[in-house]
């Protein structure tokens, strides 16, 4: 009789338990939101869940730029935040770049500052630890000599950045904010991609190889020999 009752309350138990809508567990795991900087007791089974948020790859680029080795990339109003090719982030571009333009035709960086166009105008940041801060006196307007609006820009080694648009190439000394020649880009740098958006030294800082960006491609360029050497699609460049 005792066995019998023994049975019956073991399979009473395992009834009951599969009938819960969740399990009764012991200790309560913290779980925080730190969008909304509050926390609440979940329960958990012993492991601790992250997730992250997945990123899609800009559908287009207007412009990039690399700052302290991570990769900017301003598309439609927005700028993709990269580190090792992956997305941190994507947000408006004035919430990185205070009181910086809405949208972005062209973008280079030197080691301390960043540059912006849009259309005529050029906005300027120092960088402090991928922190951007407005120059005082800035943004100006192009001077009258680059009779274009640039659609692209990279940097060159003496400070001062190629603009381009077209065939046609402005050097412009940055932070004077001055146009020291005007010429045809295919003399100066032969065999680029045609519609390039920005070109940056690779590695870092020295400037014997570019990577150069279009929409579709990123293009490895040799500045001694004027010729392209690599080219790999951006959608397999980018892990996003």
């Amino acid at each position: 009789m005792f066995i019998q009752l023994l049975q019956l309350i073991i399979i009473t138990y395992y009834v009951a338990e599969a009938c819960l809508p969740f399990r009764i567990l012991s200790k309560p795991v913290k779980q925080c939101n730190f969008i909304k900087k509050d926390c609440q007791d979940i329960r958990k089974n012993g492991t601790t869940i992250v997730t992250f948020q997945n990123y899609n790859c800009p559908e287009k680029i207007d412009s990039v730029t690399e700052v302290s080795g991570k990769l900017y990339i301003f598309s439609d109003g927005k700028v993709w935040i990269l580190k090792n090719r992956r997305p941190e982030m994507v947000t408006r571009i004035d919430k990185i770049f205070p009181d910086g333009p809405f949208y972005v035709n062209a973008s280079v960086s030197t080691k301390d500052r960043t540059y912006l166009i849009k259309d005529r105008t050029i906005f300027a940041f120092s960088n402090d630890k991928n922190i951007f801060t407005p120059i005082q006196g800035w943004p100006k307007m192009l001077p009258n000599r680059i009779l274009f609006f640039p659609q692209a820009a990279f940097p060159i080694k003496n400070g001062s950045a190629i603009l381009v648009s077209g065939n046609v190439l402005a050097t412009y000394e940055l932070k004077h904010n001055k146009v020291s020649l005007v010429y045809d880009l295919e003399t100066y740098y032969p065999n680029l991609p045609n519609d390039f958006r920005s070109g940056i030294p690779f590695p870092a800082e020295q400037f014997n190889t570019y990577h150069f960006f279009d929409s579709h491609n990123l293009y490895e360029y040799d500045m001694n020999t004027k010729r392209i050497t690599f080219i790999q699609p951006l959608k397999t460049y980018l892990l996003c």
